[in-house]
């Protein structure tokens, strides 16, 4: 179950209408929109612009008239008005808790009650959405595990006014990893799983919990240094580079889970599988590598599945185009409470 407190418009009408998703990274805008075929969803655009100049750092709007235009630009090929779109990850912050079981505005104020014991910032500066894992005990009641995530309202508002400013109207937020996690595991998957989502200049890390976001990191990385990487069990991973800094990364993800379980005196629930995105994630024997090294499946992301079977449709996007869209893909998927 989720709640959409990043909805600009938290309407029923609004939250079923279909719109774009639009992705903004530090290199590039990506957007997807899907319609209905004869058979289910199919898609009816896709486009991307990779950026020429900063405008985006860590999270942080630069040259903003600069992007106004180029927004405008892009939206006015594309013929776009309202959008979902992304926010930064690195201005969010994402914890887990157990409240009450409660519902509607009750367990929002549940939840809202926790905000300033995990993050550093006030209710009143904070936005939030949140997602329920699962039923869990709290205090000796029912309660439920949830996912939390929080950004500054002044952060929202930013890139509410960057967006409006170009023409677009935005129906919903939503931070990266929560988008690229609603395309790449499977509707139902109660399983835990790590993406790691290779992008230019940077590579992501997200524990998904039952389709919810646990945990998220990013790191820097040199990963493009060398077109021709190829990964071969433990040599790649133990060589210093770019494949040994991804390694090094999953192994101290793989170790946090557990240990934050033990802190809590929980029995951690083990992360089964790697799931790998974004435009490095065809690296020749990557998924293999790591299957080898982390003793868990590993493999390459579908984009696609929860929009439809590569069975019935065939899009007109490579599958390793398609692995760059990912953000976008999840963001323009239909609505589900």
């Amino acid at each position: 179950m989720k709640t959409g407190f990043f909805d600009l418009f938290p309407t029923p009408k609004f939250l079923e209408m279909p719109a774009p998703g639009l992705a903004v990274s530090e290199k590039a805008l990506r957007l997807i929109e899907f319609k209905e075929g004869k058979h289910g969803y199919i898609l009816s655009k896709a486009d991307a612009l990779q950026f020429t100049q900063p405008f985006f750092s860590e999270g942080n709007i630069a040259n903003p008239q600069e992007l106004v235009a180029l927004l405008e630009t892009f939206r006015k090929k594309n013929d776009l008005h309202y959008i979902r779109t992304s926010l930064p990850e690195e201005r969010a912050y994402l914890f887990s808790t157990v409240v009450p079981d409660l519902s509607g505005d009750e367990l929002r104020a549940s939840i809202e009650s926790t905000i300033e014991e995990n993050v550093p910032l006030s209710v009143s500066e904070a936005v939030f959405d949140y997602t329920i894992i699962a039923k869990q005990d709290f205090q000796g009641r029912p309660g439920l595990k949830v996912t939390v995530s929080v950004l500054p309202e002044k952060v929202v508002s930013e890139y509410l006014d960057i967006f409006r400013a170009a023409g677009f109207e935005p129906l919903h937020f939503e931070i990266e990893s929560q988008a690229i996690t609603k395309a790449v595991v499977p509707r139902q998957d109660s399983r835990v799983c790590l993406i790691v989502n290779l992008s230019f200049g940077k590579s992501g890390f997200y524990i998904s919990d039952g389709g919810a976001v646990s945990f998220t990191a990013t790191q820097p990385t040199s990963l493009w240094a060398d077109a021709t990487l190829k990964a071969e069990a433990g040599f790649a991973f133990s060589k210093p580079g770019p494949l040994k800094e991804i390694g090094d990364e999953i192994r101290k993800i793989f170790l946090y889970w557990q240990t934050q379980a033990d802190q809590k005196n929980e029995k951690a629930r083990p992360i089964t599988h790697i799931v790998l995105t974004g435009e490095a994630a065809g690296i020749e024997g990557l998924p293999e590598a790591l299957a080898s090294v982390f003793g868990v499946s590993a493999a390459i992301a579908d984009v696609w599945q929860n929009v439809f079977s590569l069975h019935d449709y065939i899009p007109e996007i490579s599958k390793k185009d398609s692995l760059s869209f990912a953000a976008a893909v999840g963001l323009a998927l239909p609505h589900q409470a």
